[in-house]
């Protein structure tokens, strides 16, 4: 399929001066491939069908990470939460005083992308990041993508690693991409509610937005509170 696509924008590229087609983020990493270049994507016309999320994803954080520079905007292509979205946890005195690890929840999909940036994004921020591919047993594990992941996949896989972290002292923060939850609703398609999942984890759960953006004012919000 890349190769079919790549044969058809190279067609377009010399008789429009446009590419004009482009293959969804998913056959690239099926095939094992690298993602285009950013500029190939021609300013993102099917970004809302999910085609170049991936890359836009990499390139903004590649940029942030070797620019050292502030992203702000977290409005990129369409309408998302105006902040990160904390869950109520009241925490204890040791979970005050003691190291702090942050887990980033996502599909299966998402973290074949983000893993490659975890140690970087970990050094930037000084913070201990562990990237967590959460498997969708509830749809079936043929579905990948992060917005299908429901409340009780993430409190089952999760739970086992939060508790082992608890008991050795270590204050567990989640982050999971907004688009878990149902639009304007803190709840999951299984509905369960974001807190009913803070409480059965015992931890604070950020919804944050799912753009690199989203995730890199998230981060760095988190800096500065340890």
């Amino acid at each position: 399929v890349v190769e079919t696509v790549n044969k058809w924008q190279e067609h377009h590229l010399a008789d429009k001066g446009r590419r004009t087609v482009y293959a969804g983020d998913e056959f690239y990493l099926r095939a094992g491939r690298d993602f285009p270049p950013a500029d190939d994507y021609e300013e993102y016309p099917q970004l809302e069908n999910g085609v170049g999320m991936a890359a836009l994803f990499l390139d903004t954080v590649n940029r942030f990470l070797a620019d050292e520079e502030a992203v702000a905007d977290i409005a990129s292509y369409k309408d998302v939460r105006p902040a990160v979205n904390y869950s109520e946890h009241k925490r204890t005195g040791e979970e005050r005083a003691g190291a702090i690890k942050v887990i980033l929840a996502t599909g299966t999909l998402a973290s074949r992308i983000i893993r490659p940036l975890i140690t970087d994004l970990a050094n930037r921020f000084g913070l201990d990041l562990q990237l967590i591919s959460i498997n969708n047993d509830f749809f079936g594990h043929t579905v990948s993508v992060a917005g299908l992941v429901t409340g009780q996949d993430l409190q089952k896989q999760l739970k086992p690693l939060i508790a082992e972290q608890q008991s050795s002292g270590v204050e567990t923060i989640v982050m999971i991409p907004d688009c878990m939850l149902k639009s304007d609703e803190d709840i999951f398609l299984d509905d369960m509610s974001l807190q009913d999942l803070s409480d059965g984890l015992g931890t604070r759960i950020a919804a944050v937005p799912e753009q690199a953006e989203g995730l890199i004012n998230a981060l760095g919000a988190l800096a500065s509170e340890v």
